[in-house]
């Protein structure tokens, strides 16, 4: 049984087996016709998590795009999330983000996102899939331009101190404990809570090494986390997937909650 999966939750499959860089190539293809066939603007945000194969797979996407007259802001490894935001912070017709998201390493894939920030919605998605299947190569008189934009990310963490309390946050003299799976959210996390007035404790918060856990914080993958909270007396732990579009919340007493009430405690 093939490990691809093609869906509303985009592209994913395990490098070099279900998922090759044929498939990437003709995902660059279908890219370029969606952007055409939709009449957006000819330029793309790019990012992904540090999984082992995202850089080959990002090499891929940028030749066969920028062959096509597409440019290129490169965000670097940045979170799903944050490549949403600069997608429509940077005005650009969409928006890729290179990751298979909760999977463990040895998979990969891509998002699709519109040029509002949103994934692509089910019927766009399902099209797409369409052309992905039988796309062909697409070149232009004209090739495109590439442009380093990891910088850009810090203007998520500038909009997000925007929308809370700064102040109120500050004066709680937080201590949190951070498990980023050494995954895309290794950077801007701690950074965001360290501006925050939080005593940040990381762990797993090097994206240049390997995923140390299973990426999907569930509570059986937790258990550094759970130690760090208890051990160092924290009042949180926070726990992210690869791609950083999951939170995952441990108690101060070093208990799991659940993944579902991370949203609800939230509102």
């Amino acid at each position: 049984m093939s490990t691809l999966k093609a869906g509303i939750s985009g592209i994913r499959g395990i490098w070099n087996d279900s998922l090759t860089p044929v498939d990437v190539e003709r995902a660059a293809w279908a890219v370029v016709l969606w952007i055409r066939e939709s009449k957006l603007t000819p330029r793309i945000t790019l990012g992904g998590d540090p999984r082992p194969s995202t850089a080959t797979i990002k090499d891929i996407l940028t030749k066969h795009l920028i062959a096509s007259g597409i440019d290129i802001l490169d965000v670097g490894t940045a979170p799903t999330p944050t490549i949403q935001f600069l997608t429509k912070k940077l005005q650009t017709g969409m928006g890729i983000a290179v990751t298979a998201s909760h999977n463990p390493s040895e998979w990969n894939g891509w998002k699709l996102i519109r040029p509002d920030g949103l994934f692509f919605f089910p019927p766009e998605m399902k099209s797409w899939i369409g052309n992905w299947k039988k796309a062909n190569r697409i070149t232009s008189e004209t090739e495109g331009t590439i442009s380093l934009q990891a910088a850009s990310q810090f203007l998520h963490v500038d909009r997000i101190l925007e929308l809370v309390d700064v102040g109120a946050i500050r004066a709680r003299r937080l201590r949190v404990a951070v498990d980023c799976c050494n995954g895309a959210g290794s950077l801007l996390l701690p950074r965001l809570l360290a501006t925050l007035g939080c005593d940040v404790i990381p762990i797993h918060t090097d994206p240049t090494k390997p995923f140390p856990r299973n990426p999907e914080p569930l509570p059986e993958n937790l258990g550094a986390l759970s130690h760090a909270v208890k051990f160092n007396h924290a009042d949180i732990g926070f726990a992210q997937d690869a791609d950083a579009d999951r939170l995952a919340i441990v108690n101060n007493l070093g208990e799991p909650i659940g993944e579902e009430m991370t949203l609800a405690l939230a509102v």
